[in-house]
């Protein structure tokens, strides 16, 4: 108890003289800080991407793509094998008994990012009359759905918001046609609303490919996947792959992911690499400062351990202000922000939040906590071995 009373009062009387000594803690706050605000924006962004995809896959619904395929646009699955698929044992039917199965044709489209001018590959999804069954999750907020067999698409929010010319009303040009965009649809804020939507059958005429490029089915539970998959891998006559959706939504924006991790790992750690350097030169610098103070404290019987604790818990709290600092700015600068990129062998387009988590916070603060610990032992280690006399007799 005694040693922890010691222990206290020495770290009081050494936070008490850091207005005399800014400089170094200064130096040292900011640039944890700056290392936390890169780490934490690069792993939020990561958590947006992971949340949009979240929200927008679910275990109980299995998406199909011919075998082999490394994007929806490089596959093709024929009206003959959909009606097959629709056979298949597992899938839940709707309140007329018709299969919860949706064939999709994707195709691309280029559009015009607001404020920039750039061009952007698009993703224009042609749907059939199961769509909104199969993905209750979308849902029309403005205008109406698109009706079958005419060239009237359906605009995301987030498309909406990104993209010029998609205004609810306006006309569209692709495929040498020209569009009536008829509606505006919510995705619970997933990467779905990046896209249009329209019909599949028109898609399939206009871009001279008369098959979908992927199914997705609504399973009777999650647990059913592995017996429907079961069934379509052993028919020779399928060719197909089959995930479930989470899963191929991760395969679809794995490599962003990896990218995101290396910007947040690597980068992060040649930066913490060089907080630290500052951490120890701000270190040692406040302990030369104060040479015969310590000096003294060991002298009057301070034993060796809690002179050191001090100095290192003297570190970790700076680190701490400069950690929390860091999440902070992180959250003012990143946390809901919007940023659109492309993901998938395919190369489509997607807009997600950045989301600083807590998760996110919590792994800047340790971060910062690390380079404090490391910033503060050496130089607490190389004070304590020196010669008290030699200490008392310096110069401050």
């Amino acid at each position: 108890m005694r040693n922890l009373s010691l222990l206290l009062s020495t770290i009081l009387v050494n936070l008490r003289n850091l207005p005399e000594r800014p400089t170094n803690a200064i130096v040292m706050i900011l640039s944890i800080a700056g290392v936390v605000t890169i780490f934490s924006g690069a792993l939020a962004m990561s958590a947006g991407l992971n949340g949009a995809m979240r929200d927008s896959g679910r275990e109980d619904r299995a998406v199909v793509l011919r075998s082999g395929s490394i994007a929806e646009l490089s596959s093709a699955i024929t009206r003959d094998q959909l009606k097959q698929l629709e056979g298949i044992a597992g899938i839940r039917t709707d309140g007329k008994g018709a299969p919860l199965l949706a064939g999709e044709a994707v195709a691309s489209l280029t559009l015009v990012e607001k404020g920039t001018g750039a061009e952007i590959n698009g993703t224009l999804r042609g749907v059939g009359p199961q769509f909104f069954a199969v993905r209750p999750e979308i849902r029309i907020v403005d205008g109406r759905a698109n009706e079958p067999g005419k060239n009237e698409v359906i605009v995301g929010q987030e498309a909406l918001r990104q993209f010029e010319g998609l205004e609810l009303g306006g006309k569209l040009n692709a495929y040498r046609t020209q569009w009536d965009i008829v509606g505006v649809y919510t995705a619970r804020k997933s990467f779905r609303e990046s896209e249009l939507v329209t019909d599949a059958e028109v898609i399939m005429n206009l871009s001279g490919r008369p098959a979908y490029q992927s199914a997705t089915a609504v399973l009777r539970s999650a647990a059913a996947f592995e017996s429907f998959r079961r069934v379509i891998m052993s028919n020779p006559g399928f060719s197909m792959d089959v995930f479930r959706e989470s899963e191929f939504l991760s395969r679809e924006s794995d490599s962003l992911n990896r990218l995101l991790k290396f910007m947040a790992y690597v980068m992060g750690g040649i930066m913490a690499l060089g907080a630290t350097f500052v951490a120890l030169n701000a270190t040692y610098s406040n302990i030369n400062d104060r040479r015969r103070d310590v000096a003294t404290l060991r002298a009057i019987g301070f034993a060796p351990m809690i002179v050191m604790a001090a100095i290192v818990i003297e570190g970790l709290l700076l680190s701490l202000v400069g950690g929390t600092a860091g999440a902070f700015l992180a959250w003012m600068l990143f946390d809901a922000k919007s940023i659109s990129t492309t993901v998938g062998a395919d190369v489509h387009q997607l807009a997600f939040n950045i989301t600083v988590t807590f998760p996110v916070a919590a792994f800047g603060l340790l971060a910062a906590l690390a380079i404090g610990a490391v910033g503060a032992i050496p130089p607490a280690v190389l004070t304590l071995s020196r010669p008290v006399a030699d200490d008392l007799r310096a110069t401050n």
